[in-house]
């Protein structure tokens, strides 16, 4: 039987996040602080890009691994509630689901403790059986996220994702995420061979700088450009997003929006990415539809991008004296 089209199929990390947001006291060590507001939500780079791709209308399905604990069943139950397609979420029922715990700072600041049970054992062999679903369902584009917080897929397993996803007729998208182990030459060299297999790379501007060796956004940028992709969009926080193409160049201006929590802002800056291109939208116009969404994520308390539908997101940019999405 033919599967249901999918417009996304997103690959790599899910987990659950104890979210604390915000607090204007610092972190320190011996001391004891108290919170306004805590969320406890399904959370992970990939899987916040995924429910944000399902929010803006994209029909999305997540390929990962989570545990067969409470924190599963957890996660499992509230990506089902999400809208996003969890058929080929594999879950192991005597593995721990990752979780981590995230504390805002009221300037915007946040710091992440981070246990990653099944992110840490998610392997190609754990993969590879769902690949057969990008051909499937004829999906558009395949987006890994969460790199490095997937040990077991750095360098050649992440090249086999992306090679089998582009044979499958997909176009690729790639984040890296933060490296936790100080971008190591060896480890920016792997990413660089990686972006041979990727269409549109989407790192933040911290990510570009370290994996270029440029700290101009925009020479970071081309370099990265010339490294295989068709597409780099860095996120660039309150100064906004450059985006390049081989023809284009655009750089859109950060929207000016109460902060609550910046966390999975990247990841729905992604999937205005995804959407401005599979919709066949320029360039410009995908970079400012994905501006807009990382700024209305940061706007809310959680994880991801909790606004109903595109249209709740269109009108609250007009709320806020923003008209940028008509297009779409």
């Amino acid at each position: 039987m033919l599967e249901e089209e999918r417009d996304v199929i997103a690959i790599g990390d899910t987990q659950v996040a104890l979210t604390f947001a915000s607090t204007s006291v610092p972190l320190t060590y011996d001391t004891e602080i108290t919170v306004p507001n805590v969320m406890l939500t399904v959370a992970g780079s990939t899987t916040n890009f995924a429910i944000a791709a399902s929010k803006i209308g994209l029909k999305t399905a997540l390929i990962s691994k989570t545990g067969g604990d409470y924190y599963g069943r957890l996660n499992l139950e509230g990506l089902k509630r999400l809208g996003v397609d969890v058929s080929q979420l594999k879950v192991s029922p005597e593995e721990r689901t990752s979780i981590s715990v995230v504390i805002v700072h009221d300037s915007g600041k946040k710091f992440v403790v981070t246990y990653l049970g099944t992110q840490g054992t998610l392997s190609f062999e754990d993969i590879e059986p769902h690949l057969a679903y990008v051909k499937q369902t004829r999906a558009k584009l395949v987006h890994v996220g969460g790199y490095f917080l997937l040990p077991l897929l750095h360098g050649e397993p992440a090249i086999k994702i992306l090679k089998q996803s582009r044979d499958a007729g997909a176009l690729t998208s790639f984040d890296t995420c933060w490296d936790p182990k100080a971008w190591t030459s060896e480890r920016v060299r792997t990413v660089r061979g990686i972006l041979k297999h990727v269409d549109v790379f989407l790192p933040n501007l911290k990510e570009a700088q370290y994996i270029s060796g440029s700290r101009s956004y925009r020479k970071a940028s081309e370099a990265l450009l010339n490294l295989g992709p068709k597409i780099v969009a860095v996120k660039m926080g309150r100064k906004g997003c450059f985006a390049v193409s081989q023809n284009k160049k655009v750089r859109i201006k950060a929207l000016k929006v109460k902060v609550i929590n910046p966390d999975g802002a990247g990841d729905a800056f992604n999937a205005g990415i995804a959407y401005g291109i599979i919709k066949g939208l320029g360039l410009e116009d995908t970079a400012k539809l994905a501006n807009a969404l990382g700024a209305l994520k940061t706007t809310r308390p959680g994880t991801y991008l909790d606004f109903e539908t595109l249209g709740e997101m269109v009108n609250q940019l007009r709320k806020e004296g923003v008209a940028l999405l008509e297009e779409v």
